[in-house]
């Protein structure tokens, strides 16, 4: 009896016996040691993390948009979405196209797969819209290749006067725009709260009547010698 007391107790005390946690509760200091070496650690790999307010999101994308000043939806989708469409489908690492055709414009968003490269992918979308051939049409500007991009708008910056008309107001907004433009860090600038610019005609009743016209004879000229253009340079 007295010899299996012993070796009882022999393995209690053997340390290959205890637990990892019996094991640091017995010692403090190697306890102390790893939690010290977990702590600096951790905060030599945090102050190594890169940190983004605003992180770039990729929404693998790409928007074909085509303005076509005058065209009704119709034509836009015949003469424009259609053809762009044809053009894309089947691109390597393209998955889906989808085209949304309005008055004046249209607009045509192409799908990249989740393994393809969006980089290559543009290059294949802009080389097959630029191969069509007799495209874009007669009334249509260039067509605009771009990676879809998700907008995070940053600032708010408001322009008042308690003085200044809303003209005065527009002017010193669009001075601001385009300083705001010229830093390299900001890419998009856009102005809100504000009425696009109109040409008002007005028409004298004696003078229709003198020169045997009437307002719809007027406003049909009007509109035949008007342009809707975009880009435009006067020298």
């Amino acid at each position: 009896m007295g010899t299996t007391e012993s070796q009882g107790a022999e393995r209690s005390e053997n340390p290959s016996n205890k637990g990892l946690i019996a094991y640091f509760a017995g010692n403090p200091v190697a306890a102390n040691l790893v939690m010290l070496v977990g702590i600096v650690g951790g905060l030599a790999t945090g102050l190594q993390l890169a940190v983004q307010n605003y992180p770039d999101i990729d929404l693998r994308s790409i928007r074909v948009t085509v303005r076509s000043p005058g065209s009704s939806a119709q034509e836009v989708e015949q003469d424009i979405n259609r053809r762009v469409e044809q053009s894309v489908i089947g691109l390597p690492g393209v998955e889906r196209v989808v085209a949304t055709a309005t008055e004046d414009i249209g607009r045509i968003d192409v799908e990249v797969a989740t393994f393809a490269d969006s980089g290559t992918v543009l290059r294949d979308v802009q080389n097959a819209v630029d191969s069509i051939e007799n495209f874009p049409p007669l009334n249509a500007e260039r067509p605009e290749v771009e990676l879809h991009r998700l907008d995070i708008e940053v600032m708010t910056l408001a322009v008042s006067s308690s003085l200044a008309g809303e003209d005065k107001l527009r002017r010193a907004a669009e001075q601001v725009r385009s300083e705001l433009l010229e830093l390299p860090s900001i890419s998009q600038v856009r102005l809100l709260g504000t009425r696009d610019r109109e040409i008002s005609i007005e028409l004298s009743e004696e003078e229709l009547r003198r020169n045997g016209l009437s307002i719809a004879q007027v406003a049909n000229t009007v509109q035949r010698v008007s342009l809707n253009l975009r880009n435009i340079f006067l020298s």
